[in-house]
C-alpha cells in the first residue's frame, strides 16, 4: 500500500500494469493519458475493434454503458506492431516486449510451453471471460497467439492449478499450437499456420 499523494514513476506505473496486473496502476495510467489520446492512438495504428471506455473495476461506467472492448484481431496486430518495432518506435518497443516477458500470471499461454522459451504476453480476465495474447519467442520461428474466451462457467471462484479446467484448457491449446509450430520434432517444416 502507498499513501495517497505518493509520487510514482511512469514506468513503475506501467511494471505494475503488466507484470501484476494492477488495476490501480492501470488507472493511473489512463488519468495520466486520458481517453481521448489513448482510444486516438488505438485508431492511428488501425485497431478497429478496440475502445477504452472507463477505469478497471469501474461497475458504475459499466451499467452506464461505457466499458472497454478488444478483439484477436486488434490485439494480435498490436502484438505484431510491436514485434517489428513499428507500434511507437524499435527501443521503446523492445522495452515492452521485455515487460510483458515478466507477467506473473503464467498458467494459460506459457502453461504448457517449455519453460526456456521467451513468451511477452498479458493476461486478463473479468466476470465469465479470460484472455491471454503474447508472443512467443520460439525456438524455431516466433509467433504471436490470441485467445479471448466468453462464458467461462468457473471464472469467480478464482484459480486453482488442482481443478481450473478453463486454465489448462487455454495451456493445452497453446501447447498444441506450439507443437504445430515450432516444436522440433513435431512441427511441419515450410508449412505456414494462421
Amino acid at each position: 500500500n502507498v499513501p495517497d499523494g505518493t509520487k510514482v514513476p511512469v514506468r513503475q506505473l506501467i511494471e505494475q500494469m503488466i507484470v501484476v496486473s494492477d488495476n490501480t496502476a492501470t488507472n493511473l495510467m489512463i488519468d495520466k493519458l486520458g481517453y481521448n489520446n489513448i482510444n486516438g492512438f488505438i485508431k492511428s495504428i488501425g485497431c478497429t475493434e478496440t475502445v477504452c471506455g472507463r477505469k478497471m473495476l469501474d461497475s458504475a461506467a459499466a451499467k452506464a454503458g461505457h466499458d472497454n472492448w478488444t478483439s484477436p484481431k486488434d490485439m494480435a496486430h498490436i502484438y505484431e506492431l510491436m514485434y517489428k518495432g513499428k507500434l511507437v518506435d524499435s527501443k521503446s518497443d523492445k522495452e515492452m516486449i521485455n515487460i510483458l516477458c515478466r507477467q506473473q500470471w503464467n498458467e494459460r499461454i506459457p502453461g504448457n510451453l517449455p519453460h526456456d522459451l521467451r513468451i511477452a504476453h498479458k493476461t486478463g480476465e473479468l466476470g465469465d471471460a479470460l484472455h491471454d495474447c503474447g508472443i512467443v519467442f520460439g525456438r524455431n520461428r516466433d509467433y504471436i497467439l490470441c485467445m479471448m474466451t466468453a462464458n467461462v462457467p468457473s471464472t469467480n471462484q478464482g484459480y486453482d492449478d488442482n481443478n481450473a479446467v478453463e486454465f489448462n484448457d487455454m495451456a493445452l491449446v497453446s501447447k498444441l499450437i506450439w507443437n504445430k509450430i515450432d516444436d522440433p520434432v513435431l512441427a511441419h517444416n515450410g508449412v505456414r499456420y494462421y
